[in-house]
Order: C-alpha cells, then structure tokens, then sequence
C-alpha cells in the first residue's frame, strides 16, 4: 500500500527507465496525488527493504 511521507534532505540522480515502467509510475501517482518521484523513492525504499539476505548491500 502506498503510504504518504514527509520529504527528507535529497540529492539529484539521473536514471533512464522502459516507458512501460515510467507509464506505470506516473499513473499510480496520479491516482494517489502525489509526485512521481515520491513513488518512485517509496518502491525503492520497500524493494530495498523486502530484498534476500544475500543481495543486501554494505
């Protein structure tokens, strides 16, 4: 579930995704009021935090 959070310090990364996927964030953004980029930091977040043990980083 999609869970809105207050901003933290950022910085600025370029990266470059399928249009399939960038469609796919776009409209769950826009379908929850919130950014984009807000989206894309919070699957992040849960993929990072739900990944096997043995491809955690140090």
């Amino acid at each position: 579930m999609l869970e809105i959070k207050p901003k933290d310090k950022t910085v600025t990364k370029t990266m470059r995704l399928p249009e399939n996927l960038a469609s796919r964030l776009e409209q769950i953004a826009k379908e929850n009021n919130t950014t984009f980029t807000s989206v894309v930091e919070q699957c992040l977040e849960y993929a990072l935090d739900n990944i096997q043990d043995g491809c955690k980083g140090k």
